[in-house]
């Protein structure tokens, strides 16, 4: 049995789009039995999902939480506890999977028993020359992919954007920054392998504008800091973001520019990571109060 754990809040007008994805089954390739389960804390998103799940006539498979409203990974360790299948499929309400991705994520997780966990990709959904961060999402979104394409025999973080797990009675800390990553230590640390399968896509709007850029990308340096306090799962020869890492696709940006503007981009795109990098370790010392900043660089309005 496969369990669709999706999380949302204030997502009603894209999560009946994303739903439909995951469990048409001539569009998602679903052959499994399945259940949905919704975390979100707004009616509105409630609403439109259970208007959605009723269209598809799939009442008897979807199961609404009540998310508490007190960050992600409560309402994923709730999600858990009530998942009854054996295979996982993580996402959230403001994104929505390509044709076959469901398919392809099972196949290739029950392709090998040494597998724990596979990773989509996630894909742009932003117009990639309307604007420098509109630019900037398809250029870390694929420079991702190619580090994903290096990685695949050693570790490295799944998406949780789209990830199929086993179901291996996950319990995050609460105060989590990144769900993704610290799932895929775990399952790591469990004794299993980490599968990257491209053809699986996750369609994804990123951030628009300087503030909600910021927002997400100190959030991810932060998490990944973060995950050293948590020795039972964090291992340092098991180092999946460091500025020496992201040192070795220093070219990647220039390379991926296709014209004179892209190029200009492209190169903002340098003095802008390390400026990123550098405020991730002025601010560092706020990881052991994770409750707050959490709460500061959670939502990005843009994105949705």
């Amino acid at each position: 049995m496969i369990s669709i754990l999706i999380t949302a809040w204030k997502e009603s007008n894209t999560i009946g789009k994303a739903i439909e994805s995951l469990v048409l089954k001539e569009y998602s390739g679903i052959e499994n039995d399945f259940e949905i389960l919704l975390a979100a804390p707004d009616i509105e998103t409630k609403e439109a999902a259970s208007q959605k799940v009723k269209e598809l006539s799939l009442e008897d498979k979807f199961i609404y939480i009540q998310d508490p409203c007190k960050g992600k990974p409560i309402a994923l360790n709730i999600l858990f506890k009530e998942a009854k299948g054996d295979i996982l499929i993580l996402t959230d309400g403001d994104v929505y999977f390509d044709s076959l991705a469901v398919k392809y994520l099972v196949n290739f997780l029950n392709s090998s028993e040494s597998l724990g966990g596979v990773s989509g990709r996630p894909v742009a959904l932003n117009p990639k020359d309307k604007s420098v961060f509109d630019y900037w999402a398809h250029l870390q979104a694929d420079a991702v992919h190619q580090m994903r394409l290096d990685s695949k025999n050693t570790f490295f973080p799944m998406s949780g954007y789209i990830m199929a797990i086993r179901n291996l009675k996950y319990n995050l800390p609460e105060n989590l920054f990144l769900d993704d990553a610290y799932i895929s230590y775990f399952i790591f640390k469990q004794g299993y392998k980490i599968g990257y399968e491209p053809r699986a896509k996750a369609f994804v709007k990123y951030p628009t504008n300087w503030k909600d850029f910021e927002k997400q990308k100190l959030r991810s340096l932060l998490g990944f800091e973060q995950l050293k306090l948590y020795s039972q799962v964090y291992s340092k020869n098991l180092k999946s973001r460091s500025f020496l890492q992201e040192f070795r696709y220093f070219y990647f940006p220039i390379r991926y520019s296709n014209s004179l503007i892209q190029l200009i981009w492209s190169i903002i795109f340098y003095p802008t990571r390390l400026y990123l990098w550098i405020k991730s370790k002025i601010n560092k010392s706020m990881i052991k109060t994770a409750r707050s900043i959490r709460d500061i660089y959670l939502r990005t309005e843009s994105t949705k």
